[in-house]
């Protein structure tokens, strides 16, 4: 099963606007796939909501997963939230996904998590902004259990106010993780736990805050930080 929407929310007003986009996917069993892209572009002077949310559940003798979701926010606004999510029931898995900021916000929270459970994994979430944050929180989390693993999370903030973290849980084989963060107030945390491990933090900017527990097998952990 394969599903493809993209959204493009566009508006010009002098008076306040206010923006909501929910989109969900659910998907039983089988071949998966998913791709959901959302947009928001020109000026709300009102409060601005992006939900992405992917969830795929184990059914049938084959359970390809695969996700990918992509926010896309390039507007002025008081206030914006964007907040993508995918769980991956077991198999193939692989997810991504991708929130990009420009224009100015404040008071706003983007936040992105991905849970896999069992078999192949990947995961990958980008974060980067450009806009003009104020007051801002910026998360990213990968839960992973069981088999191939790998995470992969790079957050990169340029200007403005903004709290950023980013977590990797990892349960089990082949595990690897892998965080880069760029901007202010930085907070890393990596727990990989059992069998070949490997992890690496690189942050750049200022507050840093970088924990790796790694329980059992091969190990390996690098943290940068640089001002």
């Amino acid at each position: 099963m394969r599903f493809t929407p993209f959204l493009l929310l566009t508006l010009w007003m002098c008076g306040p606007a206010t923006a909501q986009s929910t989109t969900t996917v659910e998907q039983f069993g089988v071949g998966h796939s998913a791709t959901q892209e959302q947009m928001i572009v020109d000026r709300f002077d009102g409060p601005v909501q992006l939900n992405a949310s992917i969830h795929q559940q184990i059914g049938g003798s084959a359970n390809g997963n695969t996700a990918t979701q992509i926010q896309t926010f390039d507007a002025s606004g008081v206030e914006a939230a964007l907040d993508a999510s995918i769980y991956q029931e077991g198999t193939l898995n692989l997810a991504s996904q991708t929130q990009t900021l420009s224009g100015t916000l404040t008071l706003s929270e983007v936040g992105a998590v991905i849970v896999q459970t069992g078999f192949a994994n990947e995961a990958t979430q980008t974060q980067s902004s450009v806009a003009d944050l104020s007051g801002a929180t910026i998360s990213a989390s990968i839960t992973q259990s069981g088999t191939g693993n790998t995470a992969f999370q790079t957050q990169s903030v340029q200007i403005g106010g903004v709290s950023v973290s980013a977590s990797v849980f990892q349960d089990g084989d082949d595990n690897e993780s892998r965080q880069t963060q760029t901007g202010h107030n930085l907070s890393s945390i990596v727990e990989q736990v059992g069998t070949m491990n490997i992890s690496e933090v690189t942050q750049n900017g200022g507050g840093h805050t970088a924990v790796v527990t790694q329980n059992g097998s091969n190990n390996t952990a690098t943290i940068t930080q640089s001002n």
